[in-house]
């Protein structure tokens, strides 16, 4: 039981000396435990390492994250894409369970509340946010590649210490160019993703936290690249 659920029994004004003394020490005790629990809880999730690897993949938009994705997935069967939960719209071809949990801005807020979420970010007006339960199938040896953004990527790195982050750039005409194809935002959209983009590649190279950095101007070789990188991960 937690402290607020014992709090509820002790009286304002209690007469019996011996029922508010007894009622005070099992709730002094109740939050001792609660506390302690607590604290083995996050002990357990945050900085342990797990059995299986976690392979981030962060990079701007427009670099093909979520087509990358796609085809390590084709190729790599013990490979699990993490399902982060976002209240954006669905791009053509997006599909719900499949690449995001597609929620509102309510649903998202209750998710939050309810500690769902390893991380949360902000993006574009948009909120994101990754599954507590990943930990869980990393703990039962299941891989899993996700892709959150630097400040996902930096959040997620203090949970799982041995994640190994992949960065995929491009020259920023060619991400221009590939978000110019999309008919799925406006253009002023569009253009605030660049800016955002510049300055994500600006904090990618100066965060130590990426091992592997990929040009994605030529996709079929990056591909490869990143295959290769995994296969020597999980030992396949």
């Amino acid at each position: 039981m937690s402290p607020r659920a014992i709090e509820s029994f002790l009286p304002q004004r209690c007469t019996n000396r011996f029922l508010f003394y007894t009622l005070t020490q099992n709730y002094k005790i109740c939050l001792l435990r609660y506390k302690t629990e607590q604290v083995k809880v996050n002990n357990q999730l945050k900085g342990q390492a797990l059995v299986a690897p976690l392979i981030i993949l962060s990079g701007p938009s427009g670099v093909g994250k979520t087509t990358t994705t796609d085809h390590l997935l084709a190729r790599l069967s013990l490979l699990t894409r993490v399902i982060t939960t976002t209240t954006r719209r669905p791009r053509a071809g997006e599909r719900h369970g499949i690449h995001y949990f597609f929620v509102s801005h309510e649903a998202f807020a209750q998710l939050a509340a309810a500690h769902a979420f390893l991380e949360v970010n902000n993006f574009g007006g948009q909120s994101y946010g990754t599954p507590r339960s990943m930990l869980t199938f990393l703990s039962k040896g299941m891989p899993r590649i996700v892709l959150p953004d630097v400040h996902g990527a930096r959040a997620l790195k203090a949970y799982v210490p041995d994640a190994v982050c992949i960065w995929l750039e491009a020259p920023l005409p060619i991400l221009t160019q590939r978000l110019s194809a999309r008919s799925s935002e406006p253009l002023e959209k569009q253009q605030e993703r660049i800016t955002i983009a510049h300055a994500e590649i600006a904090q990618a190279h100066s965060s130590n936290l990426y091992t592997h950095v990929i040009d994605m101007t030529n996709f079929e070789q990056a591909e490869d690249e990143i295959e290769g990188i995994i296969k020597k991960l999980l030992k396949i």
